[in-house]
Order: C-alpha cells, then sequence, then structure tokens
C-alpha cells in the first residue's frame, strides 16, 4: 500500500478510433470482427450478431465514481449507440470486468447474459430478468446462435 507507483498511466494520449453504428453495419457478415472497447472490453460481430465481453463503460475500475482505477478514454462508442446484443459474456467479478452500472443500463438490448458461477444471483439483484442469464461451471458450454461458448479456467493475478 505505501509502495509507489510507476509507469501506471500512459505518457501521452492513446490514439482511439470511435466506431459508429456505420462501422459496424459494414464489418464483415461472413467472418468474426473484434473491436476493443478499452481494457477488458471488447464487441463482437460474428455471423452478423453482435456479442459484449467483459462491457466496462464506467470511468472508474471501482464501486465508487470518484476513487479506483480510472480508464485512459472513453469508450469509443457509447451504449446507447451499441446495436441489439445476441449475448454478453462475462468472465469474472473484478470491477475492471464486471460494470453493474453498464450492465443495468445495457440490459434492455441483450438477449443473453452468460457468466460462470456465482455471478447470476448479483446480476439478477441488479434487476436482470433470470430468463436471460446462462451460469456455467468450468468446462460447460452453451450453444446460442450457433456459437457455442465454453467456459475456461484462466490465471488472472491484480497488482
Amino acid at each position: 500500500m505505501t509502495e509507489e507507483r510507476k509507469d501506471i498511466s500512459p505518457i501521452r494520449s492513446i490514439p482511439l478510433q470511435g466506431i459508429t453504428p456505420d462501422i459496424l453495419a459494414k464489418a464483415p457478415v461472413d467472418s468474426m470482427t473484434l473491436f476493443r472497447l478499452g481494457h477488458s472490453s471488447f464487441l463482437m460481430k460474428a455471423e452478423n450478431k453482435y456479442w459484449l465481453i467483459d462491457p466496462v463503460f464506467s470511468d472508474r475500475a471501482s464501486p465508487f465514481s470518484f476513487i479506483g482505477p480510472k480508464r485512459f478514454h472513453q469508450p469509443p462508442i457509447s451504449i446507447n449507440e451499441l446495436p441489439k446484443i445476441t449475448g454478453v459474456n462475462i468472465s469474472h467479478n473484478h470491477y475492471d470486468h464486471l460494470d453493474k452500472a453498464a450492465i443495468k443500463e445495457m440490459a434492455e438490448k441483450v438477449k443473453h447474459f452468460i457468466v460462470p458461477l456465482g455471478l447470476a444471483n448479483d446480476l439478477k439483484s441488479w434487476g436482470i430478468k433470470e430468463s436471460t442469464i446462462t451460469e456455467l461451471d468450468w468446462w460447460q458450454s452453451v450453444r446460442i446462435a450457433n456459437l457455442q461458448l465454453t467456459l475456461t479456467p484462466a490465471q488472472h493475478f491484480s497488482g
């Protein structure tokens, strides 16, 4: 806690290309396209359907708006500009991967939420309809819209 943190922010601004609904529409429908939205957040277009991976849109990866790691740049697309989302994949519940405010704001645009064990209750407590949530254990799979999703373990360290 007392150690001085070095090199935690970019020296120069990070180049950012905005993503518009027109850019999304022009992405190929016969292949997979990934759009990076930030640290761990991606928008994927596959078979003309849209998927979000760990969508974080808040200014800080924190339960508070005034402390915690601040994003280096705004997301290249707003939640309002997002198309209908077939599925949101959440990898785990760290604040830099699971953004409560974003999940609540986008809920009406999303058909499926795919989460690891233990996160369904969080989403339900935030007002997400239980019928839209699929909770998986390690190595379990679900097929949605011709895409098979399998939850696999990974190592992830903070600090």
